[in-house]
């Protein structure tokens, strides 16, 4: 980070028996870290970890737009994918069919996500009132129900979990 602050940053564990190598999408976003996993007929599955901070100071206004970016390189590569965390939309629902009160650029993001039939799972509050935390795929069917089991560590975010189905490509 180019400045001194508490909070964000992004990790990603993986099980070695999974043998995910790095990945670097061509997209800069500032806090990413994604890997490759293969499955066992050579498909490729790609795992994402972002944080998008509302702090305009850290990174300036322009993470909007390279998120967004990020997002249309994986819908146009038609790369099989799973990307979680916080994205720091304050969405009240999900769907987001007519929220009233979105910051231009969260309605952006929700077109985006829309824009390149990407699917977000997560449909209850992780912080307070607002949805926060996302899980964001490229097929609908990849995830199973997601839930809320408690807070997470001496964080106000609630952690969520899941699990994902076997790939269908």
């Amino acid at each position: 980070r180019p400045v001194t602050r508490n909070g964000g940053r992004v990790l990603l564990y993986t099980r070695s028996s999974l043998n995910a190598c790095e990945y670097e999408p061509n997209t800069k976003f500032p806090e990413q870290v994604w890997c490759q996993l293969t499955d066992v007929r050579g498909g490729k599955f790609y795992v994402g970890v972002c944080y998008r901070t509302p702090t305009v100071s850290i990174f300036n206004s322009g993470n909007h737009e390279v998120l967004r970016s990020l997002l249309n390189e994986l819908g146009a590569a038609n790369r099989h994918f799973l990307l979680m965390r916080d994205f720091n939309y304050r969405f009240t629902e999900w769907p987001c069919q007519g929220c009233e009160g979105l910051s231009a650029e969260a309605e952006a993001f929700y077109t985006c996500l829309d824009d390149n039939f990407l699917v977000q799972h997560v449909t209850e509050a992780t912080r307070h009132d607002a949805i926060l935390d996302l899980v964001v795929t490229d097929e609908e069917d990849m995830v199973d129900e997601v839930l809320r089991v408690g807070l997470l560590g001496n964080s106000d975010h609630s952690a969520i979990m899941w699990n994902t189905r076997e790939a269908v490509t």
